[in-house]
């Protein structure tokens, strides 16, 4: 790990593998519940803040799954199993052009980059 104010170490440091699960299903629960408690304000808060608390309930997670920004993200886990964790840009980006999902604005002009 580096901070901006600390000498960056040559020690390292270990985690199980149990407690390395843990955190990243806790970063993709985070992930999940950002995305579905922010939807229905998207695009809306241009120019202005919201005053009013937003509704959300913990059920509202499961529609999470039909966001793009959740759905691209495991397109390029996806290519990383598959490829491993030093898989080209291309594979990433060939994959991504290739699914079958729907896109908007700059995430429409990276798969179109690929053609």
């Amino acid at each position: 790990m580096t901070s901006c104010s600390k000498k960056e170490s040559a020690d390292t440091r270990s985690i199980s593998t149990d407690l390395l699960k843990d955190k990243i299903a806790g970063g993709w629960a985070g992930k999940m519940i950002g995305v579905t408690y922010g939807a229905p304000t998207e695009f809306h808060a241009q120019g202005k803040t919201f005053e009013d608390s937003i509704k959300w309930a913990p059920n509202d997670v499961k529609g999470s799954i039909w966001q793009d920004d959740i759905y691209v993200q495991l397109t390029f886990l996806m290519t990383m199993d598959k490829y491993g964790i030093d898989a080209p840009a291309k594979k990433y980006q060939e994959l991504f052009a290739k699914a079958g999902y729907q896109l908007w604005h700059a995430n429409v002009q990276a798969r179109k980059n690929y053609y």
